[in-house]
């Protein structure tokens, strides 16, 4: 039992300390024009790591939305709670 766990590996692939998603690989075309998952990308470095202009854009359309959306929903339950402060109100009144 002490042997098996000590004896090397026989395949030099599970040797590689390369990361999975830096070897190349051969992708069907459906994957290449974005169905289906892919591996992950390798990281950009150097001069060319930078964030493209239409990143920026989805991200200011995605936060505007967010804020939106929480905006109203914020202004939705106050609202209701005033109503219903309001409407206890006259009822203890009368």
């Amino acid at each position: 039992m002490l042997l098996l766990a000590t004896e090397t590996p026989s395949d030099p692939a599970e040797t590689d300390p390369t990361p999975t998603f830096l070897r190349p690989r051969e992708r069907p075309w459906w994957m290449q024009v974005g169905f289906g998952t892919r591996p992950p990308e390798p990281p950009v470095e150097g001069s060319g790591a930078r964030v493209q202009w239409w990143e920026r854009v989805r991200s200011l359309v995605i936060l505007a939305a967010l804020v939106l959306a929480l905006g109203l929903l914020l202004a939705a339950v106050i609202g209701a709670l005033v109503g219903v402060a309001g409407y206890l109100l006259e009822q203890t009144a009368t």
